[in-house]
C-alpha cells in the first residue's frame, strides 16, 4: 500500500487505530522501578506491539477513567504519549502534537503553510505542510498517518530544555532532529509530549481558530435551486469522537425525488439503476487517467447506501459538535448498530468514519475506508462532476496525492445524498449486483 496502513494519520492518523487482545490476569501487569507505575491490559498489549519504551516511554500515571476533548474511558499517559483504551474501538494514542501548541498558544492553523514541496519532501494537501528528511523517512518508517498524524507545521529550529535544533509537529507528536546523535537510531527522537502535556494540562485553554479551509471544502453546482453540496474525507486521524443528537425530519418519511429508488431501499442487497451508472461513471473517468477499474464492492456498498439512508432520515450532518462546530456529510447519527459521529471540519474525529466498513459488516470488511460524499446532485453524472471540481475529491477518486491503491469501491444514493467509499483490500464478499 502507498499510502498507511498504518496515520489517520491516527491521523488529524491516525493516531494509531489497532485492535488488541485483551490479556489474561496471569500475564496483565508489568511494572517499571524507573517511575513506579504498571501498564496492563489492552493499553500493555498495545505499548509493547507498537515499540515500547523508545517509542512511548516509562508510563508516568496509572490507568485511570478520564475526559479526552469529548469522550471518557480509560487512559495512561506516558513520557512521549498518551493512551486510550477505546473498548471495541481499540487502543488510539492521544493527539498531543496539536494539543501542545493549543495549549501554548499557537495553534497549527496559525502556522505558515507552503504549496509544493522541495525536492525530495512530501507535500500533504490536506494541512498544506510538506516533510523533508530525516523526519520523512522516520514517518515512513515508523508507522505514518496514523502514528503519527499529518505534519501541522514546518520543520524548525527551536529550544526545548536546553536544547536546540530542528523540530517539527504532527497532529500527534513532535519530532526533533538531534545532531549529536548522526549515525545512530536515535538521530530522530520524539518529543516527551506526555510529560509535557501533563505538566501544562491545568493551564486556561486557548480558543481555537476557524479550521484551515484544506480539501473538505464545499463544492457547488449551479443546476440546483438549492445548493448542493459535496465534502471530501481526508487522512485526518483523531483520538475521540463527539456525536451530536439528531432528529427526524418529517420529510424523511415521504420520499419524492425521481432519482430514490421504488421502495424498498435495501442496503447490502443489489445497486439501483443511479448507483450502477455513478460506479460505471467513476471508473470510465479512471480510466481516461489510465487507471484500472475498481471492483463494486458489497461490503462499502453496503456502508455507503447504509450511510445514504442515515443522512436523509436523521440529518447527522446539520447538528455541532461540544465546541460548537458544524457536522459534515461525513456524520454519523445515534439511529444505529454503529457508532456516532459529529465529522467536523478539522478532521478531529476520523477515526471513527474510517471505521464504518468494519463496523457495518460485522468486520468480514476487516480494513479501514475512505468516503466522499454530496448533497443535492440529482443525477449520478452531476455528482461525479462535482467531485471532479473539487481537488480533494477528484484526488481521492483517481489516487493522487496520498491516496490509493483501491480495490474496492462501494456506491450509495438516495435522495439528495450520493456517497462513494473506496478501500485498499479487496472485499471478501465479492463484487454487488444491480438490482432487477
Amino acid at each position: 500500500m502507498r499510502r498507511f496502513l498504518v496515520v489517520l494519520c491516527g491521523v488529524l492518523l491516525p493516531l494509531s487505530l489497532l485492535r488488541m487482545p485483551h490479556l489474561s490476569k496471569a500475564q496483565d501487569q508489568r511494572c517499571f522501578e524507573e517511575t513506579g507505575y504498571c501498564i496492563s491490559g489492552p493499553i500493555r498489549a498495545y505499548w509493547e506491539a507498537n515499540g515500547g519504551l523508545p517509542v512511548f516511554g516509562y508510563p508516568i500515571t496509572a490507568q485511570a477513567e478520564e475526559t479526552v476533548e469529548d469522550w471518557t474511558g480509560p487512559v495512561q499517559w506516558f513520557e512521549r504519549d498518551r493512551l486510550e483504551d477505546h473498548d471495541k474501538l481499540g487502543v488510539m494514542a492521544g493527539r498531543l502534537g496539536a494539543r501542545i501548541l493549543e495549549l501554548q498558544g499557537r495553534p497549527w492553523q496559525t502556522f505558515e503553510t507552503v504549496d509544493a514541496p522541495e525536492a525530495g519532501c512530501r507535500y500533504f494537501s490536506e494541512t498544506r505542510h510538506s516533510m523533508c528528511e530525516p523526519f520523512k523517512s522516520y514517518w515512513e518508517q515508523n508507522g505514518g498517518l496514523p502514528r503519527f498524524g499529518y505534519p501541522v507545521t514546518e520543520a524548525f529550529d527551536e529550544t526545548i530544555d536546553g536544547w536546540t535544533g530542528s523540530i517539527q509537529y504532527f497532529e500527534r507528536r513532535r519530532m526533533e532532529h538531534h545532531l549529536e546523535y548522526a549515525g545512530t537510531p536515535y538521530e530522530v527522537l520524539l518529543g516527551l509530549l506526555g510529560n509535557e502535556l501533563k505538566q501544562r494540562q491545568s493551564l486556561p485553554i486557548t480558543p481555537e481558530p476557524d479550521p484551515y479551509p484544506g480539501p473538505a471544502a464545499t463544492a457547488t453546482s449551479t443546476s440546483e435551486a438549492s445548493t448542493p453540496t459535496s465534502t471530501v474525507e481526508v487522512n485526518t486521524p483523531t483520538s475521540t469522537s463527539e456525536a451530536s443528537t439528531p432528529t427526524s425530519t418529517s420529510e424523511a418519511s415521504t420520499p419524492t425525488s425521481t432519482i430514490a429508488p421504488e421502495p424498498p431501499y435495501q442496503p447490502g442487497v443489489c445497486l439501483t439503476a443511479t448507483e450502477a451508472e455513478l460506479g460505471r461513471l467513476i471508473n470510465d473517468y479512471r480510466a481516461e487517467q489510465d487507471l484500472p477499474p475498481v471492483a463494486l464492492s458489497l461490503s462499502l456498498s453496503h456502508v455507503a447506501q447504509v450511510h445514504v439512508v442515515d443522512l436523509h432520515e436523521n440529518r447527522p450532518d446539520t447538528g455541532t459538535d461540544s465546541r460548537g462546530m458544524e457536522c459534515n456529510l461525513h456524520s454519523w447519527s445515534d439511529k444505529g448498530d454503529w457508532t456516532p459521529v459529529c465529522y467536523t471540519s478539522d478532521h478531529r474525529y476520523a477515526e471513527r468514519m474510517w471505521i464504518k466498513p468494519w463496523e457495518i459488516t460485522k468486520e468480514v470488511y476487516s480494513d479501514n475506508g475512505f468516503e466522499i460524499a454530496s448533497k443535492g446532485a440529482s443525477t449520478a453524472a452531476e455528482a461525479l462532476d462535482l467531485w471532479k471540481q473539487s481537488p480533494g475529491h477528484n484526488n481521492m477518486i483517481i489516487e493522487a496525492g496520498n491516496w490509493g491503491e483501491w480495490q474496492a469501491m462501494g456506491v450509495g444514493f438516495y435522495e439528495e445524498y450520493a456517497v462513494v467509499w473506496f478501500g485498499e483490500q479487496e472485499d471478501p464478499q465479492g463484487t454487488i449486483p444491480v438490482c432487477k
